[in-house]
């Protein structure tokens, strides 16, 4: 016999139904197993809204981080571009000083000589001006003499007022070169303190984006690890950038991972047929990608030649095919840069590599496409990490810190310290980054 009881709550609009023996005994075992199921099912429902509220959370926040990244990258871009702005001017000044000095230099030589000159002169004169007039008279041709000393002297006096002149005329342009150097000078120490503003200004950025991207998935720190063991094992940058492509192509064939579909809660049959609950939902944490999408350029690396952001404000001072100073051949150019200039992305792209190598100290790599590289060394510290997506125009390392100085021999030395080395390769072969840096911020010296 089968008795049938309203037990628990609905399901479909229905009443659960509870099938049990007719004993007493049986009767309250079944009772209490529907009401067990009944608070299994319950736990499990509010287990599911948990989970997949936290899982909405997630993505949420994922979204926000992405969100914030691309704000921060764009307010880095501008940070920096006002702090490149301000180099450039105050390179300019440093420049104008430099040619204001060597024209002091010369001016001061030239008067320095001329003065020479007039004392030779005045000597000459004064040794004239002291011989008797009687001493001349019973000379032989003592009045031929005399006659040919008063035009000699006429012609000197002459010669000395057109000296004198010159000397003036030297003397206030001397004057007026010193007026111009302090100018400048002052030019230039107006605009230290602003620029050391900005650059701190850029820190405080660069460090918020670093608290930013500790919230990304140990993916990343993991791809970092393996192209530092591919750097250990490369031979040189031709054989890294080898490898990077060899890496780059596998995971390339490797299919598109497709999204799949959120799963549903399944209601989950038990063995005597009563509605069980739901399957739990997975907990879905934020991927790499969603906190750290991809950047692709608007504009394709190929068709960008002598559009090419210049990566640091200075001078090309050594050029692409030159003598590489040890008896090779240059691969690229060096850029001579001011102490701590900021070095930034050159076009939008990813860090292939981000480090130490060999001989290169420092070297970045920038992966932009089409099997075309920007290989940039030679700075004292790099902001950015391998793996890490870039935008044209955002810092991604700095020069060294050397202070200027007046001997030639050690500012010589210090320019070689303070030079940005860049290649471009595509397919691994290096090609000349003259023609494609935009031009109107390249200064060459000759």
């Amino acid at each position: 016999m089968t008795d049938k009881r309203k037990r628990g709550g609905t399901k479909g609009g229905k009443w659960a139904v509870c099938p049990f023996p007719g004993s007493a005994m049986a009767s309250a075992v079944a009772i209490i197993t529907c009401w067990a199921f009944a608070g299994s099912a319950v736990a499990q429902t509010a287990e599911i809204a948990r989970r997949t509220a936290q899982q909405e959370k997630l993505e949420k926040a994922a979204r926000a981080i992405g969100s914030d990244m691309t704000q921060l990258q764009q307010r880095l871009v501008t940070t920096a571009k006002q702090i490149r702005n301000q180099e450039q001017v105050a390179t300019d000044h440093e420049t104008q000083l430099e040619t204001l000095r060597v024209e002091q230099h010369a001016l001061t030589a030239g008067f320095d000589r001329r003065q020479g000159e007039l004392s030779e002169m005045l000597g000459v004169l004064t040794r004239v001006s002291q011989r008797p007039p009687a001493l001349l008279m019973v000379e032989p041709d003592g009045v031929r003499q005399q006659l040919r000393g008063t035009m000699l002297l006429g012609a000197m006096i002459r010669m000395l007022e057109q000296d004198a002149a010159e000397l003036r005329a030297e003397l206030a342009a001397l004057d007026r070169l010193r007026t111009t150097i302090v100018s400048k000078q002052d030019a230039l120490q107006k605009l230290l303190p602003e620029l050391h503003a900005e650059k701190q200004r850029l820190t405080a950025l660069l460090a918020e984006k670093d608290k930013q991207r500790a919230h990304l998935s140990a993916s990343a720190k993991a791809e970092a690890q393996e192209i530092a063991q591919l750097a250990a094992q490369a031979r040189d940058t031709r054989d890294l950038l080898s490898k990077l492509r060899e890496r780059h192509s596998q995971f390339a064939a490797l299919p598109m991972p497709q999204p799949k579909p959120q799963p549903q809660p399944q209601p989950l049959r038990l063995a005597d047929g009563l509605p069980g609950a739901a399957a739990p939902v997975p907990e879905v944490k934020p991927t790499l990608a969603a906190l750290h999408p991809p950047r692709i350029s608007s504009r394709r690396f190929s068709e960008s030649r002598g559009q090419i952001l210049q990566p640091v404000i200075g001078r090309i001072a050594e050029f692409f095919g030159g003598k590489d100073g040890a008896g090779g051949t240059l691969h690229g150019i060096r850029i001579i840069s001011r102490s701590n200039a900021e070095v930034v992305a050159p076009f939008d792209g990813k860090l292939a590599f981000a480090g130490r190598f060999g001989d290169y100290g420092e070297l970045l790599i920038l992966e932009v496409g089409d099997g075309y590289h920007i290989l940039l060394s030679g700075m004292s510290h790099i902001y950015g990490e391998t793996g890490q997506n870039v935008i044209a125009g955002e810092p991604i390392g700095r020069m060294g810190t050397e202070a200027g100085t007046a001997d030639v021999k050690e500012a010589a030395s210090q320019q070689k310290r303070n030079a940005l080395y860049v290649e471009f390769r595509k397919d691994g072969e290096p090609f000349n980054p003259a023609p494609w840096i935009a031009s109107r911020k390249i200064e060459v010296s000759g």
